[in-house]
């Protein structure tokens, strides 16, 4: 992995800062929801004691808290949103509160509005014109009242005062504060009813009677009436706040009443809240969304339950949030529980829209979220570009530090960045001052051998004198033999020193000879035929192109070089092998090669063959080598701007040495003068391979 890489993972590590605003978000938004908890429950703690004080506005009669079951025929009139409709239709009613699902009640304004649907019981045969709808009411006091409603057709109904007990005679006047309207349904009729509350008591039944006082439709059981109250409804509406709810339910969760609302005053708060949102604000909303309780649907409401209504209904006081559902907002619940000497009379809740706690804590979050992501952003491409920079920087001293070393062995340092006052400043200089001791040491080593050369010739000389005295001298032929011994030691270590002097004048040479045009395949030509006649016509075959071959040089050192490599193949030949020295010559490369039957290169010498020092000779070991001839090549080569090379023959019988120019390394020949045209035409006559 890159450097640059690593910095840029590095740097996303400050994506961790918005990860922290929003725990810290998180934190606040806790924060805010607990106070609003707290304050929202002491309130309802308050209020509970105001409404506990009145115990009548919640139950009529006392024994209801503890007898009143919707399981026996019990009547709730729950508060009706709206005034129904007198149309004996029941699609403005809520669900029935009782068993039994033909008669509904509900209340609104200290008015008790009745629906009931009934049919014939039995094999009765009367008609509905005949039938009378009994409503039987108790008070407190126990005493009994009942009203008859009837109706001779679908439309009107009129009720007047009937005698308690069959056969339900008339007992006045038609009663104008009852009205209704009946209609006729699949085998009975539906009727609709509205009786002002005072005439009712605590306990009610409603059944359907013929004109003979008989039951046929309902039971005339009277049961509880438990109404929600419109007194305790005007209570709780003179204790209510703007955007405030406030809601009083009995033992069993059934609403009694019910005031203020949660919709803003006015349109102009919804547009400020609109006017808030926008896509960080939903995308933020989103990030920290937990999971809320949904609100039951009160479109009508009958009773409220869940939390934190059934833990006030078992004494204890609590809040909840609830999410946007069934047209309210978001909001926060807290129920306390309703105690008059010592008996839980319900619960008084109150609710809050929590959109407020949303937008600061969204506000705040929106402002965090984007201050830190921002941060986040500059930093990262801080350390993108600062590591751009950075690898730039390394690049630069890398490619130094791989060019110090020149092709032809020489130290050549220039390092950048050696001035910078970082720590790639102060691993410049390092490398600086390691590559000038190398270069100290290395100039001692390129001249060791020309000091070792120099100083080794004046003990060699003596003793070659000393030597040439013993052999004048008179002695044995004992000891001839370790004469003959010491001669050629000592000129076994003239030659080392004659190689060694060689190669540090081809350095010297190769740093002060001038460059000139000349015809490689001349010069190839005629050092091929000095070696046929060295080593032999049948040893040495020459291949040469026809045509002059330029190239920019000296003939002198190309000519030495040659030398060296037809000496190392002449070493590897076998008896009876012939060396080939050949020139080709292409639109935009020059090759000259040796090649030579023989073994193959060892592998091991693949990388240091034209190495100072290295020598591979199994042969001829009378003849001292230190394997300094390919590294005179190879200097040689370098300074020719050529590339030299040496592989095995593809069929393993022998070894190839290539030199090859190629590119602009290649001199231009100079124009031809009337006498090389001439010249050329009488080579060219002759021209071909020497055999």
């Amino acid at each position: 992995m890159s450097l640059r890489t690593r910095l840029l993972l590095l740097s996303l590590l400050t994506l961790g800062l918005p990860w922290a605003g929003c725990q810290y978000a998180r934190e606040m938004e806790r924060a805010l929801r607990v106070g609003q908890e707290e304050a929202l429950l002491t309130t309802a703690r308050t209020l509970s004691h105001v409404v506990a004080a009145d115990p009548a506005l919640l139950y009529r009669d006392a024994a209801m808290r503890t007898e009143f079951d919707v399981q026996k025929r019990d009547y709730f009139a729950p508060l009706l949103p709206t005034r129904p409709l007198l149309d004996g239709y029941a699609d403005e009613w809520p669900a029935p509160t009782t068993t039994t699902s033909d008669v509904r009640v509900g209340v609104i304004s200290r008015t008790l509005y009745l629906y009931g649907q009934f049919g014939p019981a039995g094999d009765s045969a009367a008609e509905p014109k005949d039938l009378s709808l009994i409503v039987l009411t108790r008070d407190v006091e126990g005493a009994e009242h009942a009203w008859a409603a009837q109706a001779n057709g679908p439309g009107p109904v009129s009720a007047y005062p009937v005698a308690v007990g069959a056969p339900w005679a008339p007992l006045g006047p038609t009663e104008t504060r009852i009205s209704g309207t009946a209609r006729s349904v699949e085998r009975g009729f539906a009727i609709e009813l509205r009786l002002p509350l005072r005439l009712l008591g605590v306990r009610l039944a409603v059944f359907v009677v013929d004109d003979r006082g008989r039951t046929v439709a309902g039971t005339a059981r009277l049961g509880w009436l438990h109404v929600a109250s419109p007194d305790l409804e005007s209570q709780l509406a003179a204790l209510t706040a703007p955007r405030m709810r406030l809601s009083v339910v009995d033992v069993h969760g059934l609403l009694l009443a019910r005031a203020g609302s949660l919709a803003p005053d006015s349109d102009a708060h919804l547009r400020e809240v609109r006017s808030e949102e926008g896509w960080r604000a939903a995308l933020y909303r989103r990030l920290l969304a937990r999971p809320e309780t949904a609100a039951p649907p009160n479109r009508v409401p009958v009773a409220i339950v869940g939390e934190p209504v059934d833990s006030a209904l078992e004494g204890r006081d609590d809040a909840v949030w609830l999410a946007a559902a069934h047209g309210d907002p978001s909001m926060v619940r807290a129920a306390a529980t309703l105690t008059a000497q010592g008996q839980r009379l319900g619960a008084l809740i109150i609710e809050q829209p929590a959109e407020r706690v949303l937008l600061l804590r969204d506000a705040a979050l929106a402002r965090l979220l984007d201050v830190t992501l921002g941060v986040s952003l500059v930093t990262v491409l801080a350390v993108t570009l600062f590591s751009a920079w950075l690898g730039i920087r390394l690049r630069r001293l890398a490619r130094a530090a791989e060019t110090a070393l020149t092709p032809e062995g020489r130290l050549a340092p220039d390092l950048p960045e050696r001035t910078a006052a970082d720590e790639l400043g102060a691993l410049a200089r390092s490398f600086d001052a390691l590559l000038g001791r190398v270069q100290e040491y290395h100039s001692y080593l390129k001249s060791l051998a020309s000091k070792l050369s120099h100083e080794l010739r004046t003990p060699l000389t003596i003793v070659s004198s000393s030597l040439d005295n013993l052999e004048s001298a008179q002695i044995d032929s004992e000891h001839r033999i370790y004469l003959a011994r010491a001669r050629e030691g000592a000129t076994r270590l003239q030659r080392i020193l004659n190689a060694m002097s060689e190669a540090t004048r081809v350095e010297q040479s190769v740093l002060e000879t001038e460059r000139v045009r000349f015809d490689l395949a001349a010069l190839v030509r005629e050092v091929g035929s000095a070696y046929r006649a060295s080593f032999g016509i049948d040893r040495v075959t020459v291949r040469v192109v026809s045509t002059p071959v330029f190239i920019s040089g000296s003939p002198e050192l190309i000519a030495q070089m040659l030398d060296k490599l037809v000496d190392n193949a002449n070493d590897f030949c076998p008896p009876g092998g012939a060396i080939e020295i050949g020139l080709t010559a292409a639109a935009s490369s020059r090759r000259v090669y040796v090649r030579n039957p023989g073994p193959p290169l060892p592998a091991e010498l693949a990388h240091t063959l034209f190495d100072s020092m290295t020598a591979a000779r199994a042969a001829r070991s009378d003849t001292p080598h230190l394997g300094l001839g390919l590294y005179i090549a190879k200097l040689i080569a370098t300074f020719h701007g050529a590339e030299i090379a040496a592989r095995n023959l593809d069929n393993g019988s022998g070894v190839i040495f290539e030199v090859e120019w190629s590119g602009d390394l290649i001199a231009d020949p100079p124009p031809p003068s009337e006498c090389d045209v001439r010249a050329h035409g009488a080579q060219a006559a002759g021209a071909g391979d020497v055999k």
